[in-house]
């Protein structure tokens, strides 16, 4: 039941972050809707849980995009894989860590997105995409990830398999 409502969850995030997201960038960036669910899912569930979310969301993104299917996915795994080998070491993982992989992950998911379309044939000048997309973004999901893993950790303890 828990995996079915995270499913649920990031496709109205992607369809939400490819319909209405681009109507409030500031500054060129805009909130990961997709990403913060997919972190916040992996920090707190199985892995299994959050690949399939990190599919499903990346899949979702890029139907709704030009970019070329499953870079998003491929974006979104790294930080996924990664989340979990912490969790593995750590006792815990608490909120000052999803802070820390809300910035990093962003970094890594964007710079892993734009290497992808430059090897797809999409044209992004580099000081631009960071200036003006990364930090940003970083930005808003450092704000961002504070509700998303709220809500996610609710629903965990809530639907607990």
């Amino acid at each position: 039941m828990r995996a079915l409502i995270a499913f649920i969850l990031v496709v109205l995030a992607a369809t939400l972050q490819g319909t209405f997201n681009p109507q409030i960038r500031v500054l060129g960036g805009e909130p990961d809707l997709v990403f913060l669910l997919v972190l916040a899912w992996a920090a707190r569930a199985p892995l299994q849980e959050a690949l399939l979310l990190a599919f499903a969301g990346g899949i979702s993104i890029d139907l709704l995009s030009a970019a070329p299917l499953g870079l998003s996915t491929l974006a979104l795994l790294p930080v996924v894989f990664t989340v979990d080998a912490v969790r593995e070491q750590l006792f815990g993982f608490g909120f000052p860590l999803v802070l820390i992989f809300a910035v990093a992950g962003t970094i890594i998911v964007k710079l892993i997105f734009f290497v992808g379309a430059s090897i797809a044939g999409f044209s992004l000048p580099p000081v631009a995409a960071l200036a003006y997309t990364i930090l940003p973004t970083m930005v808003y999901n450092l704000v961002g990830i504070l509700p998303a893993y709220f809500v996610v950790r609710r629903l965990a303890r809530r639907f607990a398999e």
